[in-house]
């Protein structure tokens, strides 16, 4: 696949994943990561989505020139606010960027993580079903 520009707000990629080998690539000339302090959701999803990570509050540990991450006190919605996608995106957007070729190199992808608590829910209804199956059953 291969794409013009990617812009990223409350990100649930994992903060290792590797933008600069996909810029490299050639499979997207710029991306922006906008990454909110005070996102909750994207701080937990990790906990419930397999793969998922934190890159919507931490960022992204990669770095490359053509890779913009911009900090803000933001909550999981207010990037999309007209005001703030105009003064911020738009120029990102129009921003002319020379070509890189297209090369094919590997995938490599950030480290997968266990949705823990996911697991412990699924646990836990297990548990309350067999115990009320148990229950019901034995009941004379």
């Amino acid at each position: 696949m291969r794409f013009d520009k990617i812009i990223l707000c409350g990100s649930i990629l994992p903060t290792n994943f590797p933008w600069h080998e996909l810029i490299d690539r050639g499979q997207v000339p710029a991306v922006r990561n906008e990454y909110g302090t005070r996102d909750l959701w994207t701080g937990i999803v990790s906990w419930f989505v397999r793969g998922a990570g934190p890159s919507g509050i931490h960022g992204f540990t990669c770095a490359h020139e053509r890779l913009e991450q911009k900090r803000f006190l933001y909550s999981h919605s207010e990037y999309f606010e007209t005001g703030h996608m105009t003064h911020n995106w738009v120029t990102f957007l129009n921003r002319e960027l020379p070509d890189i070729p297209t090369r094919d190199l590997p995938p490599s992808v950030g480290t997968s993580n266990v949705p823990w608590a996911l697991y412990l829910i699924y646990s836990m209804a297990l548990c309350l079903a067999v115990f009320f199956f148990v229950k019901d059953a034995w009941v004379p």
